[in-house]
This record gives structure tokens, sequence and C-alpha cells, in this order.
């Protein structure tokens, strides 16, 4: 009897010296890899495995690179986060670029497509050269529908900004003067008509109250026409505002009495 309670008492402390497996923190008695609780980032009794997102090295639970959401070394996914593709490597996809997050962002609104690090290989509409892709000459930077688009300035601009009709510099070769309205001289007429758009201080500087023409159905002709010699001002080739010299009586603008029209339609 006193060599069986010995035994039993020899068994029992060597129990409590037992060390449970590693990725245990509680096992069973007699049995080190059944796990009763796991140890840290573990789930999944009785083995306990390493968490999603996790990997095992070295008796331990590590992280994995950003780029996976599973994986089996710290630079070997076995799937990719976010829209990553391409396991082991998980890359990002064309036209996105690598900001150091799990997802890969979508290129700049300027970029058709772009390099890794985000900068331009071609150009969405309207903009040019790559990397930078600002906007072409004649258009200016604006935002539809969340968007960065570039859009095409008024007939009257050579370069314009904010605004379609607000001009930064006047139609090359048009006569057109003074920005940023751009309208014609005296003694020419306008083409397009009166110019109705309201521009920054007359409301306010986002230009509200303008009349808002799509650019596919603006006036296509920069150039101002010039009035006919009669006029001094006028708003068609023939009609006259006020009148040039001594010419009196717009529209017609003829001479006045005692004089008449030389060969150079002057009094």
């Amino acid at each position: 009897m006193y060599l069986d309670d010995l035994v039993a008492s020899l068994s029992f402390e060597e129990q409590d010296e037992v060390v449970c497996h590693y990725s245990c923190d509680t096992c069973e008695a007699g049995a080190t890899d059944m796990c009763i609780t796991c140890s840290e980032n573990r789930v999944g009794i009785p083995e306990c495995p390493c968490l999603d997102g996790y990997y095992e090295d070295e008796m331990e639970c590590v992280l994995c690179d950003y780029t996976c959401i599973t994986c089996t070394s710290g630079t070997e996914c076995v799937l990719c986060s976010g829209n990553r593709i391409n396991a082991p490597d998980c890359e990002c996809p064309a036209n996105t670029y690598e900001d150091g997050n799990a997802e890969c962002p979508a290129c700049s609104d300027a970029c058709a497509t772009c390099e890794l690090d985000g900068s331009c290989i071609t150009c969405t509409a309207h903009r040019s050269p790559a990397p930078l892709c600002p906007c072409d000459p004649g258009h200016y930077e604006t935002e539809i529908a969340g968007i960065d688009v570039c859009e095409v300035c008024d007939v009257r601009c050579a370069e314009c900004s904010d605004l379609y009709y607000n001009c930064d510099s006047c139609a090359a070769d048009s006569f057109r003067v003074d920005t940023p309205q751009c309208d014609c001289p005296d003694g020419y007429y306008d083409p397009c008509g009166p110019n109705e758009f309201v521009y920054s201080g007359e409301t306010d500087e986002s230009g509200e109250g303008s009349v808002v023409i799509s650019s596919t159905d603006r006036c296509k002709d920069s150039a101002c026409i010039a009035c006919d010699v009669k006029c001094s001002t006028c708003d068609s080739a023939t009609n006259c505002l006020t009148c040039s010299g001594l010419r009196e009586d717009a529209p017609e603008c003829n001479c006045p009495l005692k004089y008449y029209s030389d060969s150079n339609e002057n009094c």
C-alpha cells in the first residue's frame, strides 16, 4: 500500500511539471498538445492554429504583411487583401497604385493608367502630357459627379479658369479685349451675340445666375466681325447702334444735310 501511494504521489508531481505545447495556454493532463485554451493570436481548440492574418514562426503567431489576408510567411500570401491580385505577391491591379495600405487606391482622375507610385502613364480626355497630365490648352479643371475633369473653355477665351467663360486670356486673332469677358471692341460685333454671362463680383465667385450653355451648343465663332464703316458700334454687319464720323440717325447712319458720302463712305 505504501508503494502504491508513493507512485501516485510521483505521478501527480510529474504531471504538475509538464509544460503544455506552445500553442496552448492550458492543456489536457497527459496530452500536452490537446489545448483547453489557446495561446495569444490562436483559435480553435484543441489544435489552436494561428488566427487568419497570422503565420507560424518559431512557436509564435506573427502578423502577415498588409498585402495578405492569410499567409505562410511574412512575404508569401495565400489570399490577398483589399483589391490586390496574384498571390503570393499580391500586387496592385492595373489603374491603381501602391500607398502602403491593404486597398490599392485608384489612379488620379487625371490618369487613364498610372505607375505604382501614382504618376500617370497615360492621361484621361483633354489632358497632356504624362506624368502630371494637366488640362490641355483651352480647357480648365472642374469637378463633375465627384470626378476631376478638363472641360473646354468658351470660344471667347484662349485660356480660362474656374468657369468655362471666365477668360484668363482672349482667343488669339479674335480682336477680343479685356479679360475675363473678352468682348468685342467698338467697331466690331460679336457673332455669338451679347455676352450674358455673370462674372465674379457681379453676383458671387461661382458665377451663379449666368446662362449655362453646354459645350456642344455654344457659339463656335471666336473672331469679332468688323461693323460697316458707317457704324461706330453695331450688333450686326449693317445694323448700327451708334454712327461713325459725322453720320447720324442710327441704325441707318446717313450723312447729315449738305453732306454726301464719298467713295470711302465718309461724309
